[in-house]
């Protein structure tokens, strides 16, 4: 990489700061591209982070529809899904979410951080109410996506909707 895209905040803020908090959830883990789970190299696991996938492609997408299943975790974050390589829409993540989403600013301001405001889930057992939860370079990236879905079990808050939530695949 030139040196413009190492200091970049998104490289900064998923791949040096994200895959070095990795490094601290006492069990193993394997990185893998997106191109390698639609092509069906990749084994099934029971945790999924996705780290800046932000655009799947229909093959990409149906391979992560078909991690839903046995129980299976799948954590998205930031923008991931928002685009098919055709068109960028918020209905692309939605969809593969499983949750009702909104835009919450376009504008790059400090309220991407998300507050956690309950504790009584396994996702946040530990945590503590008002815990800051997201990267420290976070206010700088757009647009900030919350969720607002009823059906979500809403456990960390922006300022104006849930900034982290539990929901269940079919």
């Amino acid at each position: 990489y030139e040196e413009e895209h190492l200091n970049s905040v998104l490289y900064v803020s998923v791949f040096r700061e994200q895959l070095k908090e990795l490094g601290y959830i006492g069990a193993p883990y394997d990185i893998y591209l997106l191109d390698d789970l639609a092509a069906g190299l990749v084994p099934e696991h029971k945790v999924n982070i996705f780290l800046a996938t932000n655009l799947m492609t229909e093959q990409e997408r149906a391979a992560v529809e078909g991690l839903k299943k046995n129980g299976n975790i799948l954590l998205f974050q930031f923008t991931d899904a928002i685009s098919d390589g055709k068109r960028t829409d918020l209905s692309l993540m939605e969809s593969l979410v499983g949750m009702n989403l909104q835009i919450i600013s376009t504008e790059r301001q400090p309220i991407a951080a998300a507050k956690i405001s309950n504790t009584n889930h396994w996702l946040t057992d530990g945590m503590y109410v008002g815990q800051s939860y997201g990267v420290r370079h976070y206010n700088m990236l757009s647009p900030v996506i919350g969720v607002s879905d009823a059906e979500a079990v809403s456990l960390a808050d922006h300022t104006t909707s849930s900034g982290l939530a539990a929901g269940q695949t079919a």
